[in-house]
Protein backbone atom coordinates (compact mmCIF):
# COMPACT_ATOMS: atom_id res chain seq x y z
CA UNK A 1 0.00 0.00 0.00
CA UNK A 2 1.51 3.22 -0.78
CA UNK A 3 0.87 6.59 1.18
CA UNK A 4 0.62 9.89 -0.44
CA UNK A 5 1.70 12.49 2.11
CA UNK A 6 -0.52 15.28 2.42
CA UNK A 7 -0.29 19.25 1.32
CA UNK A 8 1.15 21.57 4.16
CA UNK A 9 2.24 24.95 4.25
CA UNK A 10 5.73 24.88 5.87
CA UNK A 11 8.68 24.19 3.65
CA UNK A 12 9.33 20.47 5.60
CA UNK A 13 6.10 19.73 4.76
CA UNK A 14 6.13 20.62 1.10
CA UNK A 15 8.61 18.62 0.93
CA UNK A 16 7.49 15.93 2.78
CA UNK A 17 4.53 15.86 0.13
CA UNK A 18 6.34 14.84 -2.77
CA UNK A 19 7.41 11.46 -1.16
CA UNK A 20 5.32 8.16 -1.51
CA UNK A 21 6.78 5.12 0.34
CA UNK A 22 5.55 2.15 1.30
CA UNK A 23 8.20 0.88 4.43
CA UNK A 24 8.36 -2.76 4.06
CA UNK A 25 8.61 -3.58 7.67
CA UNK A 26 7.86 -7.42 9.22
CA UNK A 27 7.75 -6.11 13.00
CA UNK A 28 6.02 -5.00 16.43
CA UNK A 29 6.37 -2.45 18.75
CA UNK A 30 8.77 -4.02 20.62
CA UNK A 31 10.96 -4.83 18.39
CA UNK A 32 12.08 -1.40 17.87
CA UNK A 33 14.29 -1.60 21.00
CA UNK A 34 15.69 -4.61 19.35
CA UNK A 35 16.50 -2.98 15.46
CA UNK A 36 16.85 -0.02 14.34
CA UNK A 37 18.25 -0.84 10.58
CA UNK A 38 15.75 -3.59 9.68
CA UNK A 39 13.72 -2.39 6.73
CA UNK A 40 13.89 -1.91 2.95
CA UNK A 41 12.52 1.11 1.94
CA UNK A 42 10.52 0.88 -1.22
CA UNK A 43 10.10 4.95 -2.98
CA UNK A 44 8.79 6.81 -5.48
CA UNK A 45 9.30 10.39 -5.72
CA UNK A 46 8.12 12.92 -7.78
CA UNK A 47 11.82 14.38 -7.53
CA UNK A 48 14.40 12.11 -7.83
CA UNK A 49 16.70 14.32 -5.56
CA UNK A 50 14.35 12.68 -2.96
CA UNK A 51 16.18 10.15 -1.13
CA UNK A 52 13.97 8.92 1.69
CA UNK A 53 17.52 7.26 3.64
CA UNK A 54 19.25 10.97 3.13
CA UNK A 55 16.18 13.29 3.74
CA UNK A 56 16.87 15.41 6.61
CA UNK A 57 15.48 15.22 9.89
CA UNK A 58 12.77 17.98 10.00
CA UNK A 59 11.21 16.74 6.93
CA UNK A 60 10.93 13.10 8.42
CA UNK A 61 9.38 14.92 11.40
CA UNK A 62 6.60 16.44 8.66
CA UNK A 63 6.05 12.84 7.13
CA UNK A 64 5.53 11.39 10.54
CA UNK A 65 2.80 14.34 11.21
CA UNK A 66 0.49 12.33 8.29
CA UNK A 67 0.79 8.93 9.96
CA UNK A 68 -1.23 6.68 12.42
CA UNK A 69 0.97 6.11 15.41
CA UNK A 70 1.38 1.99 14.48
CA UNK A 71 3.04 3.38 11.49
CA UNK A 72 5.36 6.29 12.95
CA UNK A 73 6.36 3.29 15.00
CA UNK A 74 6.77 1.35 12.05
CA UNK A 75 8.28 3.88 10.01
CA UNK A 76 10.93 4.50 12.49
CA UNK A 77 13.19 1.87 11.71
CA UNK A 78 14.08 2.79 8.35
CA UNK A 79 17.13 4.41 9.68
CA UNK A 80 19.02 5.59 12.17
CA UNK A 81 17.80 9.37 11.19
CA UNK A 82 14.11 8.38 10.71
CA UNK A 83 14.41 7.16 14.34
CA UNK A 84 15.82 10.39 15.74
CA UNK A 85 13.15 11.90 13.94
CA UNK A 86 10.61 10.34 16.40
CA UNK A 87 11.53 12.67 19.00
CA UNK A 88 10.32 15.91 16.66
CA UNK A 89 6.51 14.18 16.47
CA UNK A 90 4.74 16.95 18.71
CA UNK A 91 0.98 15.94 17.50
CA UNK A 92 -0.17 12.22 19.07
CA UNK A 93 -3.42 10.30 18.28
CA UNK A 94 -3.22 7.17 19.88
CA UNK A 95 -5.77 4.15 19.84
CA UNK A 96 -5.23 2.41 23.19
CA UNK A 97 -7.72 -0.66 22.05
CA UNK A 98 -5.16 -3.02 20.94
CA UNK A 99 -1.50 -3.16 22.31
CA UNK A 100 -1.94 -0.57 24.73
CA UNK A 101 0.78 -1.04 27.15
CA UNK A 102 2.97 -1.32 24.05
CA UNK A 103 1.67 1.84 22.54
CA UNK A 104 2.11 4.04 26.03
CA UNK A 105 5.66 2.26 26.58
CA UNK A 106 7.02 3.12 23.45
CA UNK A 107 5.63 6.79 23.77
CA UNK A 108 7.24 7.08 26.76
CA UNK A 109 10.43 6.04 25.76
CA UNK A 110 10.75 8.32 22.12
CA UNK A 111 8.12 11.11 22.22
CA UNK A 112 8.94 14.09 24.69
CA UNK A 113 7.98 16.94 22.44
CA UNK A 114 4.31 16.55 22.33
CA UNK A 115 2.08 19.84 22.29
CA UNK A 116 -1.21 17.39 21.29
CA UNK A 117 -2.25 14.24 22.57
CA UNK A 118 -5.82 12.49 21.72
CA UNK A 119 -5.78 9.01 23.13
CA UNK A 120 -8.83 6.74 22.19
CA UNK A 121 -10.29 3.83 24.14
CA UNK A 122 -12.54 2.38 22.58
CA UNK A 123 -12.76 -1.14 23.94
CA UNK A 124 -12.03 -1.61 27.25
CA UNK A 125 -9.62 -0.53 29.57
CA UNK A 126 -5.76 0.20 30.34
CA UNK A 127 -2.97 0.23 32.60
CA UNK A 128 -3.55 3.46 34.57
CA UNK A 129 -0.44 3.42 36.02
CA UNK A 130 1.03 3.35 32.49
CA UNK A 131 -1.12 6.21 31.60
CA UNK A 132 0.24 8.59 34.63
CA UNK A 133 3.55 7.75 34.04
CA UNK A 134 3.13 8.63 29.93
CA UNK A 135 1.07 12.01 31.05
CA UNK A 136 3.54 12.66 33.89
CA UNK A 137 6.21 13.03 31.43
CA UNK A 138 4.50 15.21 28.85
CA UNK A 139 3.39 17.73 31.38
CA UNK A 140 6.95 17.94 32.59
CA UNK A 141 8.15 19.37 28.81
CA UNK A 142 5.53 22.29 29.61
CA UNK A 143 4.72 21.79 26.35
CA UNK A 144 1.36 19.89 26.28
CA UNK A 145 -1.23 22.32 24.97
CA UNK A 146 -4.11 20.12 23.65
CA UNK A 147 -5.48 16.92 25.36
CA UNK A 148 -8.55 14.99 24.28
CA UNK A 149 -9.36 11.36 25.75
CA UNK A 150 -12.59 9.62 24.31
CA UNK A 151 -12.77 6.51 26.89
CA UNK A 152 -16.56 5.74 27.25
CA UNK A 153 -15.71 2.56 28.61
CA UNK A 154 -13.48 3.23 31.63
CA UNK A 155 -14.12 5.12 35.03
CA UNK A 156 -11.55 7.98 34.88
CA UNK A 157 -10.44 9.16 38.29
CA UNK A 158 -7.79 11.60 39.75
CA UNK A 159 -6.05 9.21 41.63
CA UNK A 160 -4.87 7.00 39.08
CA UNK A 161 -4.52 7.96 35.39
CA UNK A 162 -5.15 11.65 34.59
CA UNK A 163 -3.49 12.57 38.30
CA UNK A 164 -0.83 14.23 36.45
CA UNK A 165 -3.63 16.80 34.97
CA UNK A 166 -4.85 18.19 38.33
CA UNK A 167 -4.62 21.32 39.06
CA UNK A 168 -1.52 23.63 38.21
CA UNK A 169 0.53 20.89 37.45
CA UNK A 170 -0.68 21.47 33.15
CA UNK A 171 -1.02 25.36 33.76
CA UNK A 172 -0.32 25.69 29.81
CA UNK A 173 -3.29 23.64 28.41
CA UNK A 174 -5.68 25.22 26.09
CA UNK A 175 -7.43 22.17 25.18
CA UNK A 176 -9.77 20.04 27.00
CA UNK A 177 -11.85 16.93 25.46
CA UNK A 178 -13.26 14.28 27.35
CA UNK A 179 -15.88 13.15 24.85
CA UNK A 180 -18.45 10.59 25.93
CA UNK A 181 -16.03 9.78 29.02
CA UNK A 182 -17.04 8.70 32.76
CA UNK A 183 -15.52 9.82 35.88
CA UNK A 184 -15.65 8.58 39.03
CA UNK A 185 -17.04 11.51 40.98
CA UNK A 186 -17.78 15.23 40.37
CA UNK A 187 -14.94 16.08 42.15
CA UNK A 188 -12.92 14.17 40.05
CA UNK A 189 -13.86 16.26 37.08
CA UNK A 190 -13.90 19.88 39.14
CA UNK A 191 -10.29 18.78 40.44
CA UNK A 192 -9.04 18.69 36.34
CA UNK A 193 -10.46 22.12 35.91
CA UNK A 194 -8.61 23.56 38.55
CA UNK A 195 -5.70 26.47 37.63
CA UNK A 196 -6.42 25.94 34.27
CA UNK A 197 -6.07 29.60 33.09
CA UNK A 198 -5.11 29.14 29.48
CA UNK A 199 -7.81 27.15 28.71
CA UNK A 200 -9.30 28.19 25.61
CA UNK A 201 -11.29 25.29 24.71
CA UNK A 202 -12.91 23.20 26.75
CA UNK A 203 -15.58 19.93 25.58
CA UNK A 204 -16.86 17.54 28.09
CA UNK A 205 -19.74 16.39 25.59
CA UNK A 206 -21.73 13.39 26.97
CA UNK A 207 -19.90 12.97 30.61
CA UNK A 208 -20.96 10.21 32.91
CA UNK A 209 -20.40 9.96 36.18
CA UNK A 210 -19.44 6.66 37.05
CA UNK A 211 -22.51 4.16 35.58
CA UNK A 212 -25.40 6.69 36.51
CA UNK A 213 -26.38 8.12 32.60
CA UNK A 214 -28.77 10.51 34.36
CA UNK A 215 -26.49 12.15 36.72
CA UNK A 216 -25.16 14.62 34.01
CA UNK A 217 -28.46 16.44 34.12
CA UNK A 218 -29.04 16.73 37.75
CA UNK A 219 -29.23 20.10 38.83
CA UNK A 220 -26.69 19.89 41.80
CA UNK A 221 -24.19 18.70 39.72
CA UNK A 222 -24.43 21.30 37.01
CA UNK A 223 -24.78 23.94 39.59
CA UNK A 224 -21.71 22.62 41.45
CA UNK A 225 -19.48 23.43 38.25
CA UNK A 226 -20.67 26.44 37.62
CA UNK A 227 -18.07 28.46 39.47
CA UNK A 228 -15.00 26.38 38.52
CA UNK A 229 -15.88 26.69 34.96
CA UNK A 230 -16.58 30.62 35.61
CA UNK A 231 -13.04 30.78 36.29
CA UNK A 232 -11.55 29.49 33.18
CA UNK A 233 -11.14 33.23 31.44
CA UNK A 234 -9.59 32.98 28.63
CA UNK A 235 -12.36 29.89 27.89
CA UNK A 236 -13.52 30.38 23.98
CA UNK A 237 -14.96 27.53 23.46
CA UNK A 238 -17.62 25.40 25.50
CA UNK A 239 -19.24 22.46 24.50
CA UNK A 240 -21.70 21.17 26.70
CA UNK A 241 -23.82 18.71 24.30
CA UNK A 242 -25.55 16.30 27.10
CA UNK A 243 -25.85 18.61 29.39
CA UNK A 244 -28.96 21.04 30.65
CA UNK A 245 -27.84 24.53 30.38
CA UNK A 246 -30.54 25.63 32.31
CA UNK A 247 -29.80 23.60 35.56
CA UNK A 248 -26.34 25.45 35.66
CA UNK A 249 -26.11 28.69 37.61
CA UNK A 250 -26.08 31.06 34.25
CA UNK A 251 -25.19 33.69 36.04
CA UNK A 252 -22.35 32.58 38.14
CA UNK A 253 -20.96 30.63 34.99
CA UNK A 254 -21.16 33.09 32.16
CA UNK A 255 -20.37 35.95 34.27
CA UNK A 256 -16.54 34.77 33.63
CA UNK A 257 -16.76 33.70 30.75
CA UNK A 258 -16.49 37.12 28.47
CA UNK A 259 -14.37 35.78 25.71
CA UNK A 260 -16.73 32.55 25.15
CA UNK A 261 -16.73 32.73 21.20
CA UNK A 262 -18.52 29.04 20.59
CA UNK A 263 -21.57 26.88 22.59
CA UNK A 264 -22.97 23.77 22.30
CA UNK A 265 -25.49 22.47 25.03
CA UNK A 266 -28.71 21.46 25.24
CA UNK A 267 -31.67 22.06 27.47
CA UNK A 268 -31.28 25.83 27.82
CA UNK A 269 -34.62 28.52 28.56
CA UNK A 270 -34.77 32.25 27.52
CA UNK A 271 -33.46 32.75 31.46
CA UNK A 272 -30.32 30.76 30.59
CA UNK A 273 -29.56 32.89 27.08
CA UNK A 274 -30.80 36.46 28.99
CA UNK A 275 -27.42 35.82 31.48
CA UNK A 276 -25.17 34.38 27.73
CA UNK A 277 -26.76 37.59 25.98
CA UNK A 278 -25.36 39.90 29.00
CA UNK A 279 -22.34 38.52 29.76
CA UNK A 280 -20.87 37.14 26.27
CA UNK A 281 -20.91 39.88 23.58
CA UNK A 282 -17.99 38.19 22.11
CA UNK A 283 -20.32 34.56 21.48
CA UNK A 284 -19.73 33.95 17.68
CA UNK A 285 -21.42 30.64 17.36
CA UNK A 286 -24.47 29.37 19.64
CA UNK A 287 -26.09 25.64 19.20
CA UNK A 288 -28.82 24.83 21.52
CA UNK A 289 -30.19 21.24 21.04
CA UNK A 290 -32.65 18.86 22.41
CA UNK A 291 -34.68 21.71 24.38
CA UNK A 292 -36.95 20.86 26.82
CA UNK A 293 -38.69 23.76 27.74
CA UNK A 294 -39.27 26.60 24.82
CA UNK A 295 -36.63 28.92 24.09
CA UNK A 296 -38.66 31.86 22.81
CA UNK A 297 -37.61 33.55 19.54
CA UNK A 298 -37.43 37.09 21.91
CA UNK A 299 -34.34 36.02 23.94
CA UNK A 300 -32.66 34.53 21.09
CA UNK A 301 -33.44 38.07 19.49
CA UNK A 302 -31.59 39.52 22.67
CA UNK A 303 -28.44 37.55 22.31
CA UNK A 304 -28.32 38.27 18.43
CA UNK A 305 -28.49 42.25 19.71
CA UNK A 306 -25.78 42.22 21.87
CA UNK A 307 -23.51 39.23 20.40
CA UNK A 308 -21.23 38.66 17.05
CA UNK A 309 -23.03 35.62 15.89
CA UNK A 310 -22.21 34.22 13.08
CA UNK A 311 -23.81 30.72 13.07
CA UNK A 312 -27.47 30.03 14.71
CA UNK A 313 -28.42 26.57 15.70
CA UNK A 314 -32.09 26.75 17.33
CA UNK A 315 -33.90 24.27 15.79
CA UNK A 316 -36.30 24.14 18.83
CA UNK A 317 -36.92 27.98 18.97
CA UNK A 318 -40.71 29.08 19.35
CA UNK A 319 -42.21 31.87 17.47
CA UNK A 320 -45.41 34.08 18.22
CA UNK A 321 -46.19 34.58 14.78
CA UNK A 322 -45.52 34.09 11.31
CA UNK A 323 -41.70 32.22 10.82
CA UNK A 324 -41.39 35.12 7.27
CA UNK A 325 -41.44 37.85 10.25
CA UNK A 326 -39.01 36.60 12.40
CA UNK A 327 -36.52 35.60 10.17
CA UNK A 328 -36.95 39.17 8.96
CA UNK A 329 -36.25 39.72 12.65
CA UNK A 330 -33.16 37.49 12.73
CA UNK A 331 -31.57 39.65 10.10
CA UNK A 332 -32.46 43.01 10.97
CA UNK A 333 -30.83 42.03 14.62
CA UNK A 334 -27.47 40.72 13.80
CA UNK A 335 -25.28 42.07 10.66
CA UNK A 336 -22.45 38.99 11.33
CA UNK A 337 -25.10 36.49 10.84
CA UNK A 338 -24.38 34.16 8.02
CA UNK A 339 -25.58 30.87 8.86
CA UNK A 340 -29.10 30.32 10.59
CA UNK A 341 -31.05 26.43 11.48
CA UNK A 342 -34.46 26.82 12.79
CA UNK A 343 -37.48 24.50 13.29
CA UNK A 344 -40.92 24.99 11.92
CA UNK A 345 -42.06 25.97 15.58
CA UNK A 346 -40.71 29.24 14.58
CA UNK A 347 -44.13 29.81 12.82
CA UNK A 348 -46.78 29.89 15.30
CA UNK A 349 -49.78 27.04 14.77
CA UNK A 350 -51.93 29.54 14.62
CA UNK A 351 -50.72 31.67 12.01
CA UNK A 352 -51.69 30.79 8.55
CA UNK A 353 -52.57 26.72 9.49
CA UNK A 354 -54.11 26.07 6.04
CA UNK A 355 -50.11 26.47 4.48
CA UNK A 356 -48.59 23.23 4.31
CA UNK A 357 -45.19 22.88 6.01
CA UNK A 358 -43.62 22.83 3.31
CA UNK A 359 -44.68 25.86 2.15
CA UNK A 360 -44.01 27.52 5.35
CA UNK A 361 -40.49 26.76 4.57
CA UNK A 362 -39.94 27.67 1.52
CA UNK A 363 -41.63 31.00 2.36
CA UNK A 364 -38.95 31.55 5.69
CA UNK A 365 -36.09 30.70 3.04
CA UNK A 366 -37.48 33.22 0.36
CA UNK A 367 -37.59 36.10 2.80
CA UNK A 368 -34.59 35.38 4.83
CA UNK A 369 -32.55 35.91 1.37
CA UNK A 370 -34.58 39.27 0.70
CA UNK A 371 -34.18 40.30 4.44
CA UNK A 372 -30.31 39.56 4.01
CA UNK A 373 -29.19 40.66 0.93
CA UNK A 374 -28.31 36.65 0.30
CA UNK A 375 -26.06 36.85 3.22
CA UNK A 376 -27.93 34.60 5.59
CA UNK A 377 -28.18 30.96 4.81
CA UNK A 378 -31.18 29.19 6.46
CA UNK A 379 -31.68 25.69 7.14
CA UNK A 380 -35.39 24.63 8.49
CA UNK A 381 -35.80 21.09 10.52
CA UNK A 382 -39.13 19.63 9.42
CA UNK A 383 -40.03 17.67 12.98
Amino acid sequence: MKRRIGNEQSCSREKARAVFFHPVIDSSLEQHEEREHVCTAVVEAKDNDINPLTMPIDIIGAVFSFLEFDDVAKCSLVSSDWSKAISSVDNLKIDLGENSEKKLRFAIKHLRNLTKIHLICSNGDFDSDIMEEFLSICITSKKLKSFSLDAPYFILSIENALKSLFGDDAPNLELFRFSGCRFATISDLIDLLRCKKQLKVLDLSCIRFNDDSTYRNQPGVCRALSPYMSELRNLEELNLFGWDLQHFDEEKLFSGLKLLKKLNARGANDASLAALAKHCSHLQMLGITDCFSDISIHAVLNVLRKSRIKTLRVPYVTGTGSGVVHMKEVCEASKTIENVTVGLRLWHSTVNPTISWKEKEELMVQATAEASNNRVNLRVHVW
